[in-house]
């Protein structure tokens, strides 16, 4: 027996339906559908289903007109029983109104399952609209957490509420409920900056090892500007302030002025560290996104004395804090102390690379702690290691790498602008930042990139 493609309308169904509409005083009430158990000749002269191939009787029946010719006919069984259906016949009381059979299972019910029906029914005689359906309140049972069912869409309005559980969330509501922000906000979840309210009432706590943990990338210019930036710093609570946000301010350095971008390194990194005379104040490390200018660390290849012996430290680095103080007022900059190597041995083997020479090989037994207002990062700073360092003298006070540079390393490569870190690399080269942001060491009287961090309150 070959499937039937549409369902089919009765010879007796449309008699009964045109019967129906010639009275007028009562419509064609569809009121049950019996389930077979087994394919049947379902034909336009099928007058009747056997009670011996139904293995089904359902009169949860509802529908609803579709067309000027259509009806749909929806029916479910939400009993225990088990069962597989290869056919079906609607009935309106006695009258079989329309059947439709298949080779296979139109429907597989499992015990403690429940089954629907929905099928579209083209009625070629008759009215449909004197049809009408015996429970017309007929729903799906609800959906659970645990079981199958119907479910409704929320409104935003329920959706914003978060209390409901028996209706569902669709994308149109997530979109309401999280990001949108409208001009009229009753509409909405909440204003970006109610966002972040309660977001950072979520934080486990507003401190500078709980913001160091997030990198974000805001424009911070104006809070600090406005004085925000600087209490919420001076409060140890840095609210809205985290690594990767910036500051735009120009610096003017030995007459030329530069346009920078400060990046916000990580928050108390100086905080009661090392030296005679600690940091004590919460600061957060900024660092120009981009080496403002070029410089040598030394007018020759050499690194005698180290880094304090350098053209970089004696000349380069004071001008730069003169300019820096300048642009953000000196209130704003803060003093801090490094240990430093102030002296080098040529014929020592340097850790940094197979076969050179010259390293670190101690710190001025007089003055250990240098006091600086900004300074050039060592190799711990940029990646976390002494890469191309001679020896342990050359990273003693800055021993972790920024938090920005660990959670966004692209900063590292400075837009592939090569420039210097302060570590002794052998007795004719200090280590540098690659313009691929790799670690590698560039001759004292080679001219790179300048990119000095300072402390910021």
């Amino acid at each position: 027996m070959a499937d039937n493609q549409n369902v089919i309308v009765t010879k007796a169904g449309i008699e009964a339906l045109i019967n129906a509409e010639k009275t007028g005083t009562e419509k064609l009430t569809l009121d049950s559908v019996k389930l077979t158990s087994a394919p049947f000749d379902a034909t336009y002269n099928t007058e009747s289903i056997s009670d011996d191939a139904v293995c089904a009787t359902l009169t949860a029946v509802g529908g609803e007109q579709t067309g000027d010719q259509t009806i749909s006919v929806t029916a479910t069984d939400n009993s225990d029983a088990a069962y597989s259906a290869y056919g079906f016949g609607i009935y309106a009381g006695d009258v079989l109104f329309a059947v439709y059979s298949a080779s296979s299972p139109i429907i597989n019910k499992v015990a403690g399952s429940a089954a629907m029906l929905a099928a579209d029914i083209f009625v070629s005689n008759g009215s449909v609209a004197s049809i009408a359906f015996g429970d017309v309140s007929f729903r799906m049972p609800a959906a659970t957490n645990t079981k199958e069912g119907a479910i409704r869409i929320a409104t935003d309005t329920e959706a914003l509420a978060k209390t409901d559980s028996t209706i569902a969330l669709c994308p149109a509501n997530l979109k309401t409920l999280n990001f949108a922000v409208a001009t009229d906000v009753s509409d909405t979840y909440a204003t970006k900056s109610s966002i972040v309210d309660d977001w950072y009432a979520h934080l486990p706590i507003n401190t500078a090892a709980t913001h160091n943990c997030f990198y974000r990338g805001k424009d911070l210019t104006a809070a600090f500007d406005s004085g925000e930036f600087s209490e919420h710093v001076a409060d140890g609570s840095f609210t809205d302030i985290f690594p990767g946000d910036f500051i735009k301010k120009a610096i003017t350095v030995s007459g030329t002025a530069y346009t920078v971008k400060w990046i916000i390194m990580e928050l108390d990194y100086w905080l009661n560290t090392l030296g005679s005379t600690p940091v004590t104040a919460h600061h957060a490390v900024i660092l120009p996104e981009t080496p403002p200018f070029n410089a040598y660390m030394n007018s020759t290849n050499t690194t005698s004395g180290g880094y304090t012996q350098c053209a970089m430290y004696k000349n380069t680095i004071p001008a730069f804090a003169a300019g820096l103080t300048a642009a953000f007022g000196a209130g704003h900059i803060l003093t801090f102390q490094e240990w430093f190597s102030t002296h080098t041995n040529d014929t020592v083997q340097s850790t940094a690379y197979g076969g050179w020479q010259g390293a670190s090989t101690g710190w001025d037994g007089t003055e250990k702690a240098l006091s600086f207002t900004c300074n050039l990062m060592n190799s711990m700073m940029a990646f976390g290691a002494p890469i191309w360092s001679s020896s342990g003298f050359d990273s003693f006070s800055a021993v972790h790498q920024f938090a920005a540079f660990r959670m966004n390393p692209s900063l590292i490569y400075a837009n592939r602008s090569w420039y210097w870190l302060r570590d002794v690399a052998s007795s004719s080269a200090f280590a540098v930042v690659g313009g691929g942001g790799g670690a590698r060491a560039g001759g004292a009287s080679d001219v790179g990139g300048v990119r000095p961090f300072a402390l910021l309150a």
